[in-house]
């Protein structure tokens, strides 16, 4: 049940922050440049924060809990990203194909949906699923601290703080819950580093 958590906890942030990384770099790209210059301004102070202190502080403000935590991730971990999908939406934008849209008279709404987010959003995957392991492990860090699931409900960040009171009594409750997190971190990178190398395979040819 833990495991099961933690990797859903996972997906869920890696989906929030690529789908807010995607609207926010699509607009600042297509947007006037006065909201380009905003936009990037709010990116690069994010990007000043260690996305872990920000998610601390988030958490602290709104609460220990389960969806607190996962909003704290996503609003930490998102800017990044942007920041590459504002650079493809920059360079999709002067395509021929988007040119000859925009000529015809179809609105900037309708080519950001139409002919962007699809060209972005795949390379865009390709990158953020390389963090994937670094969100496994700042969730199983912030609720060891207490600041995610609360009991009864399991998760392996939790659990690890539940065992520390029993280290020497039943050493295990420690010892199956930490493998577990190292052993989904470790297959998060191989997969995330697999997906990368194919991509980039796919780019050169």
């Amino acid at each position: 049940m833990g495991l099961r958590r933690s990797l859903f906890s996972a997906l869920v942030v890696l989906a929030g922050s690529m789908t807010v990384s995607i609207l926010v770099g699509v607009i600042a790209g297509l947007s006037p440049r006065w909201l380009d210059s905003v936009l990037g301004r709010v990116i690069d102070v994010l990007l000043a924060i260690p996305s872990l202190v920000l998610a601390l502080a988030i958490v602290g403000l709104l609460g220990p809990g389960y969806l607190n935590l996962l909003l704290a991730l996503i609003v930490s971990s998102w800017a990044a990203d942007a920041r590459l999908a504002r650079s493809l939406t920059l360079d999709l934008a002067h395509r021929p194909y988007v040119t000859a849209a925009r000529l015809s008279g179809i609105g900037t709404a309708e080519i950001a949906f139409r002919h962007i987010v699809p060209a972005v959003m795949p390379r865009l995957f390709v990158v953020a699923t390389l963090r994937l392991g670094g969100i496994v492990v700042a969730l199983a860090g912030l609720s060891f601290l207490g600041l995610g699931v609360q009991q009864p409900d399991a998760e392996l960040g939790a659990m690890l703080g539940d065992a520390r009171k029993f280290l020497t009594a039943a050493p295990w409750l420690l010892i199956v819950p930490a493998t577990a997190i190292l052993a989904m971190t470790t297959a998060a990178n191989l997969i995330a580093d697999g997906l990368h190398r194919r991509g980039s395979v796919r780019g050169r040819a």
